[in-house]
Formats: structure tokens, C-alpha cells, sequence
């Protein structure tokens, strides 16, 4: 009697209990290092989407003062001499003079006028670089051509990190 009630025991053997606890993490590490692979995916777009973002609205709000403007203010930004700071001369007496410059925080600010100075990047992008060089084209025109670089201010990772360099040229109006 008592070995009919041995025989009739379901459970499992030790050996099953083994093969489905490998099977179960490895199955768990999978799903676990497929949701990682996601998370960095989504955290290296937010990275570089900031730094695309700050990248155009700056260089948008650039392009505009530069071509509203009248002059470049040689003592500040001498024809054909690099220059990380730019004087603005604009027909607007409001917004006379324009200063566009990099201040210590990284931040890119413009000053128009009598106006208080404006940030346009933000405090999450940090300009590395930006520099102006202004030049006479063939057709007696001042031409000023920007380089903007900038990068994201955190990220102790690769995941968080982007930065990006631009090179345009703008015209100022006749």
C-alpha cells in the first residue's frame, strides 16, 4: 500500500525544477535587456532632439536679426575676422544695437537695444561653439557666416549624449 501511494505522487524532480528555473531567467533577461536596449534608444533620441531643437531655433532667431540688421558693427566683428561676439547695426532704434553672444553659463543670448537680454538656447543645451565671420561678396553685399555648435549639458553616458556643428551664411539687407 504504501509504495502505491509513492508511485502515485505528482511533482517535480529536482532536474525539472532546474530546467525551468534556467529557462524562466533566461527568458527574464531577455525581456529585461530588450527593455533596456528601448530605454537608451529613447533616452539617446531626447538627447539629440534637444540639441537639434536648440540648434534650429537658434540659428532661425540668428538668420532673422542678420537680415533685418544694416551693418555689422566693425568694432566688434572687423570683415573678415573670426569673432565669438557680433554687433548688429538695425534701422530700429528699439533694437539698436544688437549684440548676439555666447555667455559664461554656455547659453547663447541676444541683446537688441535698450530690450533685456533674451536666452535663445535653452538651459538643457550648452553651446560649445559659435563664432562669426563677416565678408564683402562678389556683389559688394556683407555677408556674415555663423558656426554653431551645440551639445546636451548632462549625461554621463553615451546613451545621453549628442552635439552637433552648423555652418550657414547669412546675408545682411541692402
Amino acid at each position: 500500500m504504501k509504495r502505491k501511494i509513492l508511485l502515485s505522487r505528482s511533482g517535480f524532480t529536482l532536474i525539472e525544477l532546474l530546467i525551468y528555473t534556467a529557462i524562466l531567467s533566461l527568458v527574464s533577461v531577455g525581456f529585461i535587456s530588450f527593455a533596456l536596449h528601448i530605454s537608451s534608444i529613447q533616452v539617446k533620441h531626447g538627447a539629440r532632439d534637444i540639441v537639434e531643437e536648440n540648434t534650429r531655433f537658434a540659428l532661425q532667431h540668428i538668420g532673422r536679426i542678420i537680415q533685418e540688421s544694416e551693418d555689422v558693427a566693425l568694432a566688434s566683428s572687423t570683415l573678415g575676422k573670426q569673432d565669438s561676439r557680433v554687433v548688429l547695426r538695425t534701422p530700429d532704434p528699439a533694437t539698436d544695437p544688437t549684440v548676439i553672444e555666447v555667455g559664461p553659463d554656455r547659453i547663447l543670448y541676444v541683446k537688441q537695444g535698450e530690450k533685456p537680454v533674451a536666452a535663445v538656447t535653452g538651459i538643457d543645451a550648452a553651446v560649445t561653439n559659435f563664432w562669426v565671420n563677416a565678408f564683402n561678396t562678389s556683389t559688394g553685399r556683407v555677408s556674415l557666416q555663423v558656426v554653431l555648435s551645440v551639445k546636451t549639458r548632462s549625461g554621463a553616458d553615451a546613451f545621453s549624449r549628442a552635439a552637433t556643428t552648423v555652418t550657414t551664411t547669412f546675408d545682411i539687407r541692402d
